[in-house]
């Protein structure tokens, strides 16, 4: 069922999958502007048994979201903060996690960085720390598919390697072996600089590893979920 949530100054659609009881997860998507719908039901089984629930949230000015946010809001420092005040506004005095996808790893990951210890774990899924890692993929893509897939401009500008150090709580790191947008290079440098992380590389997806390995991917996802909630 899908409502609108408070977050400061607009308010973001969420759509709550699973048991009420279960462990949230804040599932944020890529883009930027697509919504919670480019999950489908891939995650869905990860609310079997009633462990685990998922918030799937559609980006401040995105999707079903309030269209009424202020431009210059479209940030990717106000969205991490649009987390923590999701994650009030829902109530999570139990705590949460998080994971983004894409542009939405770019989200739960500035999140991490300017709330450390605020999630028990961040879920960066095909993810990078920095823009520089964005270098070429124009023409990475153009030689994939000439017919025209385009990147926004550097995602949002992302660049934040040089605070990971400071991220307190654990974080998992998945990429695909053969993607073209965030080369699993960048996972591998961003796994290293964060403290307490765990990267799992999917040997054979690139970009949209939850569709493309769904079993291993959701496997890995509840291992790490178990870790952080026991």
């Amino acid at each position: 069922m899908g409502r609108l949530v408070e977050v400061a100054d607009t308010k973001l659609y969420v759509e709550e999958r699973g048991a009420a009881s279960g462990f949230p997860l804040l599932v944020f998507h890529g883009g930027p502007g697509l919504d919670h719908t480019e999950f489908g039901d891939y995650l869905d089984p990860l609310t079997e048994g009633g462990a685990y629930r998922l918030v799937l949230v559609d980006e401040r000015a995105c999707g079903r979201s309030e269209r009424t946010a202020p431009r210059e809001t479209w940030t990717l420092e106000r969205m991490a903060q649009d987390v923590s005040d999701l994650a009030a506004s829902l109530g999570t005095s139990g705590g949460y996690a998080t994971l983004g996808h894409s542009y939405g790893a770019f989200v739960v990951l500035q999140h991490a960085v300017d709330h450390p210890g605020g999630p028990r774990g961040t879920i960066v899924s095909a993810g990078i720390a920095a823009a520089r890692w964005l270098d070429g993929v124009q023409q990475q893509l153009a030689a994939f598919e000439p017919t025209g897939l385009r990147a926004a401009q550097d995602y949002g500008g992302i660049d934040i390697e040089d605070w990971l150090g400071g991220v307190t709580h654990p974080v998992l790191v998945l990429a695909g072996r053969h993607d073209r947008v965030c080369p699993v290079a960048a996972s591998q440098d961003m796994a290293r600089r964060l403290p307490n992380a765990e990267l799992v590389v999917f040997e054979n997806s690139a970009h949209m590893t939850f569709a493309e390995e769904q079993d291993r991917y959701l496997a890995t996802v509840r291992q790490f979920l178990g870790r952080i909630t026991t």
